[in-house]
């Protein structure tokens, strides 16, 4: 089963516990994370 969810948040926005979560389900390879930002956003 393949399921896609976008969604698009500021990372300081997201709560702590939200954030361990997707690490947690990244690192067992039940999500994949991508993080994308304009380039003139990046200091």
């Amino acid at each position: 089963m393949k399921c896609i969810i976008d969604i698009m948040k500021k990372l300081s926005k997201i709560a702590i516990h939200r954030i361990l979560a997707i690490n947690r389900g990244e690192k067992d390879k039940f999500l994949k994370v991508k993080v994308e930002s304009p380039v003139d956003d990046i200091n």
